[in-house]
């Protein structure tokens, strides 16, 4: 029992460790944006009003996300999470396409949007469709619970991430800044449980990786649902 207890302990420390970590990186995030609101060029600020501008799109396109349930064994409801994010990546110049894995591996694919262009560095932005909450859980849909926190299942890992991406390039696509550009956004369909064999699975997704200069990844990111306004 005193084995036990000392465990309960350690994890509780753990835990309050993580959350006190977290809160610090989230606290640092804040205070930088912040200070660094003020330096923003003209063309910085109209892309963050841009974003403001489409947070209600966005929110609920989100919400849309979460309550299809996309848990990695459930292949249909991937790719419905999948056929959704593809005609908005189409509506802003993107070539889409869905990457199919062999029925052996039992997973849905990916998704698979990008635009060819020789301005600035090759990005490779990462995102996946599907969570780990499966069709015989329980229900979880999106629910806002004050103006600043929502729940829902995946709402962070990773449909909130996959709509940053989706946003930020909306408001480059309004102002015209993308054109000429290299973007890749990437959605795996089976991130939390990969289809086995990996070389399989993750062939494609490699291959492309492999030709970016920059890849960035937005799984468990923070939301605000407005940034700061810039004058």
């Amino acid at each position: 029992m005193k084995h036990i207890r000392k465990l309960h302990t350690r994890k509780r420390y753990l835990l309050k460790l993580y959350q006190m970590k977290r809160l610090s990186l989230f606290l640092f995030l804040i205070f930088s944006l912040k200070i660094h609101a003020q330096k923003l060029t003209a063309k910085e600020k109209q892309i963050i009003n841009g974003i403001n501008k489409q947070m209600p799109q966005t929110m609920q396109l989100l919400e849309q996300l979460v309550n299809i349930n996309s848990g990695t064994h459930n292949i249909e409801g991937v790719k419905n999470v999948g056929i959704i994010l593809k005609k908005e990546f189409d509506n802003i110049g993107f070539t889409t396409e869905w990457i199919s894995l062999p029925d052996s591996l039992k997973r849905a694919g990916h998704l698979v949007a990008h635009t060819k262009g020789k301005q600035g560095k090759k990005l490779f932005l990462i995102g996946h469709l599907d969570t780990v909450f499966e069709p015989d859980m329980p229900a979880n849909p999106y629910k806002k619970l004050n103006d600043s926190t929502a729940t829902g299942q995946g709402v962070v890992d990773m449909k909130g991430g996959n709509m940053m991406i989706l946003s930020a390039l909306q408001a480059l696509h309004k102002l015209g800044l993308l054109k000429n550009t290299a973007i890749t956004a990437y959605f795996t369909g089976d991130e939390e449980k990969s289809g086995s064999p990996d070389s399989v699975s993750r062939a494609d997704f490699i291959k492309r990786a492999k030709q970016a200069d920059i890849a960035l990844g937005f799984e468990e990111v923070i939301i605000y649902f407005e940034f700061p306004a810039t004058e």
